[in-house]
């Protein structure tokens, strides 16, 4: 499933993918994994995510988002699966 992200990325996902989802490079992934915000059934207030499945994104498949971070372009942030 062809998909524009929000920042104008384009990318193809599996079927499954939804308006809404994220997309992530993880890093230790070999690509970028499209997750799903779940409902924190806790008081925590963290936010949980499901992984929907890997998806090819242009302009993040080749170490491109770690050069960003390392450039502080990008920010990581932690989350849960």
């Amino acid at each position: 499933r062809f998909f524009m992200a929000s920042n104008k990325y384009m990318g193809k996902g599996l079927q499954g993918t939804q308006p809404g989802d994220v997309v992530c490079s993880i890093p230790g992934c070999q690509y970028p994994l499209v997750l799903r915000s779940v409902p924190d059934r806790s008081t925590t207030g963290k936010n949980y995510f499901r992984v929907v499945g890997p998806c090819y994104v242009y302009g993040m498949m080749n170490g491109e988002v770690a050069k960003d971070v390392a450039a502080g372009k990008k920010t990581m942030q932690r989350i849960v699966l």
